[in-house]
């Protein structure tokens, strides 16, 4: 019984690790793009990068 949980543990694991590596991978970088934030809270991140003078990091993640 403890091995079977043990390997069900491990399971679940590497799924949430694979999905993980997917919601990368599929562009998703930022969770408030995810949840669809307000215009507001996009609007204020925009204007944080656009003051930032590297603002360069936000274009290269994307692909």
């Amino acid at each position: 019984m403890k091995k079977a949980l043990k390997v069900f543990g491990y399971v679940v694991m590497v799924v949430l690790v694979v999905g993980f590596i997917g919601w990368i991978l599929s562009g998703r970088y930022y969770i408030v793009d995810t949840w669809e934030a307000s215009a507001e809270l996009r609007e204020s991140l925009l204007r944080e990068s656009l003051l930032d003078v590297s603002s360069d990091k936000v274009t290269d993640e994307q692909p």
